[in-house]
């Protein structure tokens, strides 16, 4: 219904809603941190609302797709992808685009670990540097892979051939 909804942690009461204009439709996750929550839409926005006080902090129309990824946040960044094919690093405070990267596949919803950034598009698992978006690391894990998990140290994927695949060093 184009709006972000605001429940009660402590009971689901609803406690406020934002609208959201144009192609406003948010179909992936959110992520909250504090009282800010930041989501993708149809459009190819961005947006982050103060759910304490009801309205839109910042919106920045950088994706050339739907933007249905969960974003990952950190104490400065927002990362999150679209179907466009691209990662996008945002500032928090403002929303300004601070790099992006060419995944040249539709971007699953990133993790962040320590420095890094981790995700999958279409059949490849990739590591980026969360200071600039430069790529550590790919493999392909499969023809279509799950969004990664990161687990003590270690990087879980599902993939579309019904294997579960860990990457990482062991500790044993």
């Amino acid at each position: 219904d184009m709006a972000l909804h605001f429940l009660s942690s402590s009971n689901g009461a609803a406690t406020g809603s934002v609208g959201l204009d144009g192609e406003g439709q948010i179909a992936g996750g959110v992520a909250v941190s504090g009282d800010r929550v930041y989501a993708g839409d149809r459009g190819g926005r961005i947006v982050c609302a103060d759910a304490r006080k009801n309205r839109i902090v910042w919106t920045n129309h950088v994706a050339g797709g739907e933007a249905f990824a969960t974003p990952a946040v950190t104490t400065d960044r927002v990362i999150t992808g679209s179907n466009d094919g691209f990662v996008y690093c945002l500032d928090k405070a403002d929303g300004r685009k601070l790099w992006s990267f060419n995944a040249d596949d539709n971007v699953l919803s990133p993790v962040v670990a320590g420095d890094k950034v981790v995700v999958a598009s279409g059949g490849i698992l990739r590591i980026l540097r969360l200071k600039d978006g430069g790529m550590i690391w790919e493999t392909t894990a499969g023809d279509y892979i799950s969004p990664p998990a990161v687990v003590d140290g270690r990087v879980i994927v599902g993939t579309d051939d019904g294997f579960v695949v860990m990457y990482g060093a062991g500790r044993e």
